[in-house]
């Protein structure tokens, strides 16, 4: 008797690629998935497939440790589903939620929908504002790449919550901010070291009094935009290292070059006055 032979045949290139295919679609995200306990909507594929799930049990743990709740949705420009009333029906968004809004489509690709308990407790209104001009504008997209930016601003915002003081600004030092903060503490050492030559004429009487009345402006040239920044965001004593070293060689240079000898920093109008006396 004659065995019947095996009927089942090997896939088809068309047919593994249509399965191929139903494997992509069951992994992207639909506004149908759209749920409170799902955080993240990602309708532009903006977040890397091997850290989804990653960054979705990040911000359930966030929740779960915090109370509060952070939520990210993406879309390709606006979308009419699902609807601003959908996320609210399954989000719920309250004091202590923060919604983050991803549209690469947009000059700035990121937006932010904060609680109020959030900006009195944890991130004020100036922080969304440095966050969302330090990774959502287009330089640092198209340098860095849009997946880039939006890891980076949520894990930038878990960890802020996470902390008891919250973070006034965001951080970490850009190198475009830093080089700023160094130009800023040069100038202010250049109006110090200008001030320190000034010889005692009318009412100032000594030589370091012209160094108080410049105060105001080298300080805040050194103190303010020169050193707070660098301190509020980080605690690498290098970059403070470099913009005091500016300050202080931009301070020498007066005492160091003759083109600011005495004569050249002296008041000229009052030896001219001398001159036609004589």
């Amino acid at each position: 008797m004659r065995k019947a032979r095996s009927t089942v045949r090997p896939p088809t290139t068309a047919t593994l690629a249509a399965t191929s295919l139903s494997a992509a679609a069951a992994e992207q995200d639909t506004p149908a998935q759209l749920a409170s306990d799902v955080p993240v909507l990602d309708l532009a594929k903006l977040v890397p497939a091997g850290q989804k799930a990653a960054l979705m049990q990040q911000l359930r743990d966030l929740e779960k440790d915090t109370g509060w709740r952070l939520r990210l949705f993406t879309s390709n420009g606006p979308v009419s589903s699902p609807s601003v009333e959908d996320i609210r029906a399954a989000w719920h968004p309250d004091d202590n939620t923060v919604i983050v809004l991803a549209d690469p489509t947009s000059p700035n690709i990121l937006r932010f929908n904060t609680g109020i308990n959030v900006q009195l407790q944890r991130l004020p209104r100036g922080f969304f504002i440095e966050l969302q001009s330090r990774f959502g504008n287009m330089i640092y997209v198209r340098e860095e790449g849009e997946a880039t930016a939006v890891m980076n601003t949520m894990t930038t915002l878990t960890d802020c919550l996470r902390k008891d003081e919250g973070c006034p600004v965001v951080p970490g030092l850009p190198e475009n901010q830093y080089a700023l903060t160094l130009i800023t503490s040069v100038v202010g050492g250049f109006v110090f070291g200008y001030a320190s030559r000034l010889e005692p004429q009318g009412f100032v009487a000594r030589k370091w009094v012209w160094l108080l009345l410049f105060a105001p402006l080298w300080g805040t040239l050194f103190l303010v935009f020169g050193v707070g920044p660098i301190v509020t965001r980080t605690a690498d004593k290098l970059p403070l290292l470099g913009n005091l070293a500016g300050f202080l060689a931009a301070a020498g240079v007066f005492q160091l070059t003759p083109l600011f000898s005495k004569d050249a920093v002296d008041m000229p109008y009052s030896r001219r006055d001398d001159d036609d006396s004589r």
